[in-house]
């Protein structure tokens, strides 16, 4: 039977699905779109899908072209200074989402007020509301005459700016009052939520947990908290809501858990020691950062899990590099490899898991962490280690880890960040300095290439954490030709809320 060609499809099926593979790369889809009219119409979905309104404000209606293709409109703080704050969301009948967002280096204050907020999710066709880098503020003396008892949101993300609290610090502002008013909006719009919610993207400083803990969320099916603890009794809250795990969030297939403990307090608990193991069947990612390992969280059986992350949060690397960065209150325990080994020996995880992140500190154990992972988990596609050294004058076994890592012959990505010597002292000293790190980090990083490409024919890419006198980015070895030294995938995941694709203007 001859195999069917591109013909059946149709010439728009194919032009959309072409259009569709090369709106995940910036900027392309907009090139892709002007090479003729057909591309265009084929393009014009997915361009307009998410509109943002111009910086100002919007002076004149947008073309009725493009009404009804928008269902994700962004605003900006200097749009929400606007008269008539709300009057152009009658051009777009097909509007699902809302995002408030701001720039913390141009606008490090950025209040969205709670009659913009209210305008917004009124509409019933409004099922999702964001606000990145800046928070929801209700005016005094309306917490106590506000209610709500429906509403039809299901998506509901407050993503601050990671460093929010050490840039209150740097420009003496008051960050308690920020959390104050965050705390009361987000009292308001969390808990009517329960029955319809599916997405739930909140900050740990702020979410309302004691009244979360009182509803069961049975249609939840990816959580996040993300931030940290403010108070020994604060941290005896994120129990209380995950308490019954699999009875009050029956659906929840995504647990994200990027959570700072107090300093000096040790690592904050999740379900906390229980006697009996957790079962949670539709599980299929699970994110924690520095969980005990005595925690029932890490005994759990997860029989369909695809992604499982042990990490830190913010990424260990940056006191490292960066210790003001950092508040005295902030505690990063990162686990040693011991400690890891034994969190994925008991976790009863399926052989099925394609994605692995790890985050630890070399001991003794790291030969039998590595082996653990490679002969449990044979089907892995994506890994991502994070190694630190727990002495300075360690010698990093590179080759050793490529080897290991090398027996997993499906991989397609791997990611490492190794801690090598020469990035833990001051970088930009003298160019000489620079181009012999440069140099060596390339040799390293074609060998280890050279390697694990030898035994994983799937393999695209082997990235290498390389750290700057500023910044952290994934250079990028290739199978063949030179490698990427200057990727602009920055180091973000947890340290930068998540950008949309590029959003086109009307004006």
């Amino acid at each position: 039977m001859a195999a069917p060609s591109l013909d059946v499809l149709g010439e728009e099926r194919v032009l959309y699905l072409v259009a569709h593979a090369v709106s995940h790369l910036p900027g392309m889809l907009n090139i892709y779109s002007r090479t003729s009219r057909y591309t265009r119409f084929a393009c014009l979905p997915m361009l307009f899908a998410s509109v943002r309104l111009p910086t100002h404000g919007l002076r004149e209606a947008p073309p009725p072209s493009i009404r009804h293709l928008a269902r994700r409109l962004t605003y900006y703080p200097s749009a929400l200074e606007c008269d008539r704050f709300g009057w152009e969301l009658d051009f777009f009948p097909s509007l699902e989402s809302i995002r408030f967002y701001a720039d913390p280096g141009y606008c490090p204050v950025s209040p969205v007020s709670w009659m913009a907020i209210k305008t917004c999710i009124t509409r019933p066709n409004i099922s999702s509301i964001s606000f990145v880098c800046c928070f929801p503020v209700l005016i005094i003396g309306v917490a106590a005459e506000e209610t709500m008892s429906r509403t039809a949101l299901t998506n509901l993300a407050c993503i601050p700016y990671v460093w929010r609290d050490v840039l209150c610090r740097l420009d003496r502002r008051d960050v308690s009052s920020e959390h104050m008013q965050e705390e009361q909006s987000l009292a308001l719009l969390v808990p009517p939520m329960s029955r319809l919610a599916r997405q739930l993207d909140l900050p740990l400083e702020t979410a309302p947990l004691r009244q979360m803990a009182i509803h069961p969320w049975s249609a939840l099916r990816e959580l996040r908290f993300c931030g940290r603890f403010l108070s020994l009794e604060h941290m005896g809250s994120l129990p209380m809501m995950l308490e019954d795990l699999p009875n009050r969030l029956p659906s929840l297939t995504h647990l994200t858990l990027l959570t700072c403990p107090l300093a000096g307090s040790g690592r904050s608990p999740v379900l906390g020691r229980l006697s009996s193991r957790v079962q949670h069947h539709q599980f299929r990612s699970l994110t924690l950062a520095y969980p005990d390992p005595d925690d029932a969280i890490c005994s759990m059986q997860a029989p369909y899990l695809r992604h499982l992350s042990l990490r830190d949060w913010p990424r260990y690397y940056y006191p490292i590099r960066f210790p003001d960065a950092y508040l005295p209150s902030m505690g990063y325990p990162i686990h040693s490899s011991s400690e890891c080994l034994s969190i994925l020996r008991r976790m009863e995880v399926s052989t099925a898991l394609e994605k692995l992140e790890v985050v630890y500190e070399a001991d003794n154990s790291e030969d039998d962490l590595l082996r653990h992972i490679t002969s449990a988990y044979p089907n892995l596609r994506a890994i991502e280690l994070h190694r630190y050294r727990s002495e300075e004058d360690t010698v990093v076994p590179y080759e050793k880890i490529a080897l290991q890592l090398s027996s997993v012959k499906w991989l397609q990505s791997i990611r490492l960040n190794l801690d090598f010597p020469e990035t833990t002292r001051p970088f930009c000293n003298s160019a000489e300095d620079i181009l012999r790190w440069t140099d060596l980090f390339l040799q390293v990083g074609t060998k280890m290439m050279t390697l694990l490409h030898a035994a994983c024919p799937m393999l695209v890419a082997l990235e290498m954490l390389r750290q700057s006198s500023n910044n952290a980015v994934w250079a990028k070895f290739y199978p063949t030709g030179e490698p990427s030294l200057y990727s602009k995938e920055l180091e973000l995941d947890g340290e930068w809320p998540p950008f949309s694709p590029p959003l086109i203007r009307w004006t």
